[in-house]
């Protein structure tokens, strides 16, 4: 296995290195330590861009009933029949 100093010549002087090479510097640099700790939060990055308005929701006009039903009148012109009083 080459030295610490052999490998850092090869890949310093800008020959060719081998594969041997390659696995000689992983024996010499040991195994991976422990994970460090977390490091501290970045800051809030910048808000993004304004997105596409929504399509226009659709409210309660106007509620009437005729003793049976109660007709919910919609701002898209539908109504909604509800019997009331609720039937179990």
């Amino acid at each position: 296995m080459a030295t610490k100093e052999e490998l850092k010549n090869t890949f310093v002087t800008g020959a060719v290195p081998t594969q041997q090479n390659f696995a000689d510097l992983i024996d010499v640099a040991g195994s991976q330590g422990p994970e460090g700790p977390a490091g501290p939060k970045g800051d809030t990055g910048a808000t993004g861009a304004k997105g596409d308005p929504g399509a226009d929701g659709v409210s309660v006009t106007d509620i009437t009933s005729d003793g049976t039903n109660l007709t919910f009148t919609l701002s898209d012109g539908t109504t909604k029949d509800i019997p009331w009083p609720s039937q179990a």
